[in-house]
């Protein structure tokens, strides 16, 4: 194998608890295995130095949007969806897809219809 092409992969992620008012971070990244120790002591300082600036409200209130924007976005797809299941039983005329079709709605959403 080329050892050009062998990587590590590492994640980044922020998530947030509003109920323990916790925000956690998880810096993430691709390197040469060779690379890996070097870089994590990096990484590693990196995250030292953002925790002890902290999170401004600013931030907060970005990663708060995206989080909204993003469920807005995954209640479209669902609508669409839907939609696109109602229009498809009322073109086809099949009654009994309808409970099949029901069942696949509350799967995607995670809610009762």
């Amino acid at each position: 194998m080329n050892r050009h092409l062998e990587h590590t992969a590492f994640l980044l992620g922020l998530s947030v608890d509003p109920q323990a008012k916790d925000i956690s971070h998880l810096l993430a990244f691709t390197c040469q295995p060779e690379r890996h120790d070097e870089l994590l002591t990096l990484a590693n300082e990196v995250m030292v130095k953002r925790l002890a600036k902290g999170i401004s409200e600013q931030e907060l209130n970005e990663y708060q949007q995206n989080v909204q924007r993003s469920l807005d976005i995954q209640q479209r797809s669902v609508q669409q969806l839907a939609n696109t299941i109602v229009n498809s039983l009322i073109q086809y005329d099949d009654p009994a897809a309808w409970t099949e079709q029901e069942q696949l709605l509350k799967t995607n959403d995670g809610r009762e219809c």
